[in-house]
């Protein structure tokens, strides 16, 4: 058990709620699940007069109640881990924001957008697409509310669409019809865009951010209605960020050493720190973290353990946490025992999507405009499976009401659907549900094509 002891801290203090997340995911990792119940029992026995969870009684605990333990654990457990950070890499990225449909692959980018015909307004709008064009292929993608940014494979980040509140990073709010550069002396790794705003990681660990902060989200110190930054700024307290990741107004990040920081809107305790209070500046939510990937929705968050489990807190007023109790608000991270190997998760405004080891999807949460896929629900309060996606590899939403899945050579699309009349006026009102195989002649030649760089190998 020394390894768990090195994974989470040399002091072995935890919060009790996350405790609850480690202790499952420990037993699940030697083959043994336990319950809730069973795992709160443990809890209790192990835990200090000041309430927090003690890892080396943990530690002794089983030590003393498991003497021939699972020789191998440590093994399986690293093992899960690198597994799960290799599943989220996939050779095609999907996005979506409240207009756009973007696919990745192979360095180039592609746009989806759906037409009303003119002739027949009661006909369902057709869907077609064209390539996005940028000047150096683009390895990452992420969808705002009204804009979308892409990473380049030399680490540079070209914005389109809306730049309100300074989301696009011009130095202007005027909307960009085609991609442009976001002026930044520095070499970007990852990217994600908010409702206003976007953040990016630096290959030196630095957080850079822009758009709106009126909740604080870009973590300057600074807040409040009419507060943003029209070009990038750096935030404050970040100097070794690995991954982030952007929610409506409110943005994690995952550090090298394994911690975890939050900041922004935190209405209904989304960030996980325990209370209902905004941040304007990064606050440490999780010293020491098996965390592989996290997803926001409007004001709820998604959080995958490497062991294929999921934790979540924040707004559960449509049930987008998928916990079995009844609560509007979620304030510490719960574990979900009832989902497990889970590789990919996704979270829509309202709603959250999870896909396990055998490419089943999982849904829960609003089904207001169709989005889990199930035209029978309004609400769907624990994870149920969408049997009519089979073979899901890879699910994507964004700060929107639908959800693009991509299966074997197939891409689905459910929820609802902006669609752009005869006039180029766009309607909000078209709805897809169940989920709705595109035309193979919308995407074919995406799944043909070849980059220069491939073509050459």
């Amino acid at each position: 058990m020394k390894f768990v002891m090195e994974r989470f801290g040399a002091d072995g203090l935890l919060h009790s709620d996350l405790a609850m997340v480690i202790v499952v995911d420990i037993f699940t990792a030697v083959g043994c699940p336990v319950s809730k119940e069973t795992a709160l029992a443990i809890i209790s026995n192990c835990t200090v007069k000041n309430k927090q969870f003690s890892m080396s009684l943990f530690v002794q605990w089983v030590t003393e109640t498991f003497p021939e333990a699972h020789p191998s654990s440590e093994a399986l457990f690293l093992e899960n881990e690198r597994n799960a950070e290799i599943s989220q890499n996939s050779e095609i990225v999907l996005g979506c924001s409240d207009r756009d449909i973007l696919l990745l692959r192979r360095g180039k980018v592609w746009e989806f957008y759906a037409v009303q015909f003119e002739d027949n307004p009661e006909r369902p709008p057709a869907v077609d697409n064209y390539p996005v064009q940028t000047e150096e292929e683009i390895q990452f993608l992420s969808c705002g509310l009204n804009h979308f940014a892409l990473l380049d494979t030399s680490g540079n980040i070209w914005t389109k669409g809306s730049s309100e509140c300074g989301a696009l990073g011009h130095g202007t709010e005027t909307y960009c019809a085609l991609p442009k550069l976001v002026k930044m002396n520095e070499i970007c790794v990852s990217l994600s865009c908010g409702k206003n705003f976007t953040a990016c990681v630096t290959e030196n660990g630095k957080l850079w951010s822009f758009g709106s902060n009126s909740q604080g989200q870009l973590g300057t110190g600074h807040s409040g209605e009419g507060e943003g930054e029209r070009t990038p700024i750096q935030a404050e307290r970040i100097s070794n960020a690995k991954h982030v990741f952007c929610g409506g107004s409110f943005t994690f990040v995952i550090c090298e050493d394994t911690s975890i920081y939050a900041c922004g809107y935190n209405t209904y305790g989304q960030l996980g720190l325990g209370d209902y209070q905004d941040r304007n500046i990064f606050s440490l939510v999780i010293k020491k973290s098996t965390v592989i990937s996290i997803a926001c929705g409007a004001a709820h968050t998604l959080m995958l353990l490497s062991l294929g489990t999921v934790c979540s807190c924040g707004r559960n007023y449509e049930e987008q946490l998928g916990i079995s109790t009844a609560v509007a608000t979620e304030l510490c991270f719960f574990g979900h025992t009832e989902l497990r190997n889970i590789q990919i998760i996704a979270c829509s405004s309202f709603a959250s999507m999870c896909i396990d080891k055998d490419y089943k999807v999982w849904a829960f949460g609003s089904n207001s405009s169709g989005q889990l896929g199930n035209p029978g629900k309004k609400l769907s309060r624990m994870p149920s499976s969408i049997d009519s996606l089979p073979d899901i590899k890879y699910i994507s939403s964004g700060i929107c009401d639908r959800f693009l899945a991509l299966g074997n050579k197939s891409i689905y699309l459910f929820g609802r659907v902006s669609v752009l009349t005869p006039s180029d006026d766009w309607i909000h009102s078209y709805t897809i549900s169940p989920p709705e195989r595109l035309p193979k002649s919308v995407y074919e030649g995406i799944f043909n094509y070849s980059s220069a760089k491939s073509a050459r190998k």
